[in-house]
């Protein structure tokens, strides 16, 4: 099974800081996460960066990264500072 990690505000809204899952791809996790929660509650915390075991899905296969049992997807929010 696949693990998978959200950001902070996304796990307090979940009730879970990891969670397993048997999700094909990237797109099926973000779906059943969307169920959990609803597309509205989703909406205010879905600016984030995907990282499939540390690479970004943007440089994979984006929504459509296929997931294996061993994976680890971590969800961040990406920060800036100075």
């Amino acid at each position: 099974m696949a693990v998978f990690v959200p950001h902070s505000n996304l796990a307090k809204t979940i009730g879970q800081q990891v969670i397993e899952t048997e999700a094909a791809s990237v797109r099926d996790l973000l779906n059943e996460i969307i169920s959990q929660i609803g597309k509205e509650k989703w909406d205010t915390l879905k600016r984030v960066s995907i990282l499939v075991n540390g690479r970004n899905i943007a440089r994979l296969d984006g929504l459509d990264t296929p997931l294996g049992p061993n994976d680890q997807v971590w969800m961040i929010v990406p920060s800036a500072g100075g």
